[in-house]
């Protein structure tokens, strides 16, 4: 498999099966993952929406490619190393990563593993006629955290600054995620998830949202080796 720019990445990635996807050699899997511009070890896969059916579809593509990534020893030395081949990034704009966290872990708070370390919403377009990365972080606010029977809750704010937070639930018996995303005290995205990664998938696969504080970063467009949705 050669995948030379997002476009080819897009065109072989909404084809492929769920089980198709497992069966990826490893040299497969790592040509089409990247790692994204500004955050160095963080590799996963630039997916746009309009190349899938519907955002269902989008979300298990990721989730299957991701889980199949994760398979890979000594992932980060290899990521490297296929970069020596060069792959170019296809001039389109308006597409969005999606973004995986770690777990927040934090001493003699072990109801916290439960909620993301951070999030990142990002996406990529053009800004002053240069092909862009921008990405919003919101990071926790532990003393929003609560817990009602049995629903745990708390807000993220963003880093750069705005009116926009996060509120992120967990149904304690269901083992289920849902979140809700705020601009300027209006409600502007709710996702949901049974699992980590299908809740998060879903949760940042739309990327920022016009009015959202974010930083910029230039995205190269040869030599990038490899993009990414994974903390």
């Amino acid at each position: 498999m050669n995948i030379n720019n997002l476009e080819e990445l897009n065109q072989k990635a909404c084809k492929l099966t769920t089980e198709q996807i497992k069966n990826l050699t490893e040299d497969e899997i790592l040509s089409m993952a990247m790692e994204r511009p500004g955050h160095p070890g963080a590799f996963g896969f630039m997916l746009g929406l309009p190349y899938f059916k519907s955002s269902g579809h989008l979300a298990k593509t990721t989730y299957a490619l991701m889980k199949r990534l994760m398979k890979v020893d000594n992932l980060k030395e290899k990521m490297v190393n296929k970069g020596n081949a060069g792959k170019k990034v296809a001039q389109f704009g308006g597409t969005n990563f999606v973004f995986i966290p770690q777990s927040l872990v934090v001493k003699s708070r072990p109801e916290l593993e439960n909620f993301p370390l951070n999030i990142v919403f990002s996406s990529f377009t053009f800004k002053d006629g240069k092909q862009v990365t921008g990405d919003a972080l919101y990071d926790p606010d532990l003393s929003t955290f609560k817990q009602e029977k049995n629903i745990q809750s708390m807000e993220y704010k963003n880093k750069y600054g705005g009116n926009s937070l996060l509120r992120i639930n967990y149904k304690i018996k269901e083992g289920s995620w849902s979140g809700e995303k705020f601009i300027n005290g209006k409600s502007i995205l709710i996702a949901y998830g049974k699992d980590w990664k299908s809740f998060f998938v879903h949760l940042t696969m739309n990327g920022l949202t016009k009015g959202e504080s974010c930083s910029y970063s230039d995205m190269p467009t040869t030599n990038v080796s490899n993009k990414t949705l994974i903390n």
